[in-house]
């Protein structure tokens, strides 16, 4: 039940990154195709990842195993409730064949919306990624 708490705050998560990739990601396949949008998938996911765990990790007061470890957990984390959902939008903007304005517009509010309504998943994902990290922690 502890997970249901976390849905409206990916919400905001996805929302707020979410729309920041859609909206690049469609200047970028406008001007260069549907070939930029992957690594610019590849490139966001990293970046805004890396400031995430960054933060959250606590590495700037020095390494020890325990923080590695927590990194690593902190990556998957990422991965599946930010990656999976901004790949399910980047899905919905490669499929779309039109170059025009008004089809690009469109394919971005779609891949937007796509990326929210993925959110239930990203947090089961969490789930599991949490259980495993049990498991292994108690082994």
């Amino acid at each position: 039940m502890g997970y249901i708490r976390l849905i409206p705050t990916t919400f905001v998560v996805l929302a707020t990154f979410g729309g920041l990739f859609v909206i690049v990601a469609s200047l970028l396949r406008a001007r260069f195709g549907v070939r930029a949008i992957w690594p610019f998938w590849i490139t966001y996911l990293l970046v805004v990842s890396t400031g995430c765990i960054y933060k959250l990790s606590g590495l700037r007061f020095g390494v020890s195993r325990v923080t590695i470890g927590h990194t690593v957990y902190l990556a998957f984390v990422a991965i599946v409730a930010l990656g999976v959902p901004l790949a399910i939008a980047t899905l919905v903007l490669i499929r779309r064949s039109d170059t025009t304005r008004r089809a690009i517009a469109l394919s971005a509010v779609t891949a937007w919306l796509a990326c929210i309504a993925t959110t239930p998943i990203a947090i089961s994902l969490v789930a599991i990624v949490d259980f495993v990290n049990l498991v292994l922690v108690a082994s």
